[in-house]
């Protein structure tokens, strides 16, 4: 099984293991993982899972978000990303 871990200044926070075919991210309590933070949005990111592989799609462009140090809108997540 798959698994996001959230790090804030390389200190490890949570870890979201991603079973479903879509995980969404955010503030709001409509969430399954929730993160309780000011710069988090209430409906931050969705992670599909799709022929074997996960993709994350950022809602917003105001909270920002950075993959594997770029900051796309929609990237692919591999092992190790950040």
């Amino acid at each position: 099984m798959a698994k996001l871990a959230l790090y804030f200044n390389n200190t490890p926070i949570d870890v979201f293991h991603l079973d479903q075919e879509v995980s969404s991210i955010g503030r709001g309590p409509s969430n399954p993982f929730i993160i309780d933070s000011p710069a988090i949005a209430p409906a931050h990111l969705n992670i599909s899972h799709l022929n074997g592989e996960h993709f994350i799609e950022i809602f917003s462009e105001q909270f920002s978000t950075d993959v594997n140090n770029k900051r796309d809108q929609n990237a692919k997540l591999r092992q190790g990303a950040k």
